[in-house]
């Protein structure tokens, strides 16, 4: 889980700010664990809104905008785990997106999205030192 306040604020002639807060989690469950393998899948959300504000029409820390993010993920994945250290991961994840961002003075825009992504990472583990 994650949970954190965002504020921003930048000098200058409008000095703008942005306040806001962003939010999520994720969650998943090895469904193959072997001895040199896991596989799992997960699933996560993060979500956030944040409202600007600056010098606009005459008026100082004016609002003068919103947005509002949400996504929503679900993934699966695979590590291989050799004796000797080597190790191999491999992760799949697909997303849904939502976003509005709006002015203060009008009706702003709203989209939707979807992605996929994927990694591979590959690695050998070695010992640092004599001690255990």
């Amino acid at each position: 889980m994650l949970s954190t306040d965002i504020n921003i604020r930048q000098g200058g002639t409008v000095s703008p700010s942005s306040n806001g807060r962003l939010t999520g989690f994720q969650a998943g469950t090895d469904l193959l664990a072997a001895s040199n393998w896991h596989a799992g899948i997960y699933v996560g959300q993060l979500g956030g809104d944040a409202r600007v504000h600056g010098f606009a029409s005459g008026v100082q820390n004016l609002d003068v905008g919103r947005n509002d993010l949400r996504s929503q993920y679900l993934g699966v994945y695979g590590t291989y785990t050799a004796d000797s250290g080597f190790y191999a991961d491999a992760v799949v994840q697909s997303g849904l997106h939502r976003y509005t961002a709006a002015p203060l003075l009008g009706r702003g825009i709203d989209g939707r999205g979807n992605s996929i992504s994927s990694s591979i990472e590959v690695g050998q583990t070695f010992r640092f030192g004599t001690g255990g």
